[in-house]
């Protein structure tokens, strides 16, 4: 009996250390990847940049149209792409871990809508010059505090519904599951991806599915881990945006097709799945 104990424990300990070793090759690969489409990226777009031209600019400090091109152009697209990525992938897990439901995510649940509307709100309608601190909310600043106050709207929304026992699956996007118990932890975790989603959607538009895709991605690997889940599921959405943006520059090149619309190709197919899967249980 103390044997069959033992080389069950032994058994257990084994299949943690896969997965650990698993877990650690995934997070690395996924830095790894992250890396070489930056490097990547700064060759991709209208104007033809070799390795001579990226040695010069980079290690020789050589000036010159290039230089702006790198400097001014790509590594700032490729920083905006990494950070968005990360970002809406981070929120889209967090949405998908608080609500207990897989079609949880930024753009499926309409905040990443309501923060351009408020974003696009601040720009149209309303006049800084006669609001106090007008120098201070004068800029992007306007933009990005109306595009949290809308999506801060749709949060409560969005909570509302799914503390409703009468809201179901099939009607909205969001499943009325309670899996957390704490409200002030639903609360506080919801706030947070809406900052997150708000900062990003007013310097970078609406972008979906990056939240929604991603953690199903990483969740194959890191099921059963929330923290590495967290981790890698942010590292892949950095890393999905930085490959949408060089498909969008590439594509149709010297034409930029907008990153939603790439996004919305591998996002889609798996939207549609989800919503067939989970009315089939």
């Amino acid at each position: 009996m103390n044997n069959n104990n033992l080389n069950i424990k032994k058994e257990i300990l084994k299949k943690e250390k896969n997965n650990s070793n698993k877990i650690l090759f995934l997070t690395l690969g996924l830095c790894f990847l992250i890396l070489l489409a930056a490097i990547y990226s700064l060759f991709v777009g209208a104007a033809k940049i070799d390795f001579r031209d990226l040695i010069r600019v980079i290690f020789q400090g050589e000036k010159g149209m290039i230089y702006n091109i790198i400097w001014n152009i790509r590594l700032p697209a490729i920083l905006t792409a990494l950070t968005a990525g990360m970002g809406l992938a981070l929120a889209g897990v967090v949405m998908q871990s608080i609500l207990k439901n897989p079609l949880a995510s930024p753009f499926t649940l309409g905040i990443s809508h309501a923060a351009a509307f408020g974003a696009a709100f601040a720009i149209v309608v309303i006049d800084v010059s006669n609001l106090p601190f007008s120098s201070f909310l004068d800029g992007l600043y306007l933009p990005a505090i109306t595009a949290f106050i809308f999506s801060q709207l749709a949060v409560i929304i969005v909570l509302t519904i799914s503390a409703s026992q009468r809201a179901s699956r099939e009607s909205i996007v969001l499943a009325a599951s309670l899996g957390v118990n704490s409200r002030r932890l639903r609360l506080f975790a919801m706030t947070v991806s809406s900052v997150l989603t708000a900062v990003i959607i007013s310097f970078v538009g609406v972008i979906g599915f990056i939240g929604l895709v991603t953690p199903h991605m990483i969740r194959k690997i890191a099921a059963g881990n929330q923290r590495q889940l967290f981790l890698n599921s942010t590292l892949a959405g950095g890393l999905l945006l930085i490959i949408a943006d060089n498909l969008a520059r590439t594509v149709f090149r010297p034409v930029v097709l907008p990153v939603g619309v790439l996004t919305a190709f591998l996002g889609a197919p798996l939207f549609i799945y989800l919503i067939v899967k989970g009315r089939q249980i």
